[in-house]
C-alpha cells in the first residue's frame, strides 16, 4: 500500500509541477504568434532535418549558416519536425511546449534530486517552485535560453538518478549505462 500511495503522491506532485510550468505562458495561450526573444533559436519554419546538412539554408531557423548549428541539435529539431509534420501540431504550440518544458524539467529535476536525498514532499515542491520562479531563471527565460534551462533540469535528474542507483546498489556498469542515457538530452541541447 505504501508504494502505491507514494506513486500516487509523486504523480500528484509532478502534476503540480506541470501546472506551475504553464503559469509563465498562461496569457499567451490564445495568441498564435511565436514567442521569440534574443537567443531563442526556435525555427520560424520547421523543415526536414536533412536540410541541416547544407552549408546555408534560408529555410532553416532564420537563414543562419548551418555550420553554426551543431549536429547534436539534429534530434531536437527532428522532434519538432516530427510533431509538426505527423501530428500537425502548429508552430506556436511547439513554441509554447519548449518554453513550458524549460520550467517543467527544472522543477522536476530539483524535486527528483531532493526526493532521492530524502527530503519531504513539501520541501521538494517548495524547492521546485523556487527553482522554477527565481530571478536567474526569469533572466535566462527573457534572453531565450530555454534549452539551457532544460539542460540544468536534466543535470539535476541525472545526478538524482546516479544517487538513487548508488543507494540501491546497482552495478557500476548499469549506473554508467543509465546515467549516460539519461544525460543524452544534456548533450543534444548543448551547442
Amino acid at each position: 500500500k505504501l508504494v502505491g500511495s507514494n506513486k500516487f503522491k509523486n504523480f500528484i506532485d509532478v502534476t503540480i509541477i506541470a501546472f506551475l510550468s504553464v503559469i509563465p505562458i498562461r496569457l499567451t495561450l490564445n495568441d498564435e504568434n511565436l514567442i521569440l526573444v534574443q537567443d531563442f533559436g526556435f525555427p520560424l519554419r520547421i523543415v526536414s532535418p536533412s536540410f541541416a546538412f547544407y552549408g546555408w539554408n534560408q529555410k532553416s531557423l532564420t537563414g543562419l549558416n548551418n555550420m553554426l548549428l551543431s549536429f547534436n541539435w539534429l534530434p531536437y529539431h527532428s522532434v519538432l519536425f516530427f510533431l509538426n509534420s505527423f501530428f500537425n501540431m502548429p508552430l506556436w504550440v511547439l513554441n509554447r511546449l519548449v518554453i513550458v518544458a524549460s520550467f517543467f524539467f527544472l522543477g522536476l529535476g530539483i524535486y527528483f534530486l531532493l526526493r532521492v536525498c530524502g527530503r519531504s514532499r513539501s520541501a521538494s515542491l517548495i524547492a521546485a517552485f523556487f527553482a522554477m520562479f527565481n530571478p536567474t531563471v526569469a533572466t535566462r527565460d527573457s534572453y531565450g535560453h530555454m534549452p539551457l534551462l532544460i539542460q540544468v533540469g536534466f543535470i539535476l535528474i541525472v545526478l538524482g538518478l546516479y544517487l538513487w542507483m548508488k543507494s540501491k546498489k546497482f552495478s557500476t556498469l548499469n549506473i554508467a549505462l543509465f546515467t549516460s542515457l539519461a544525460s543524452l538530452p544534456i548533450m543534444i541541447l548543448a551547442n
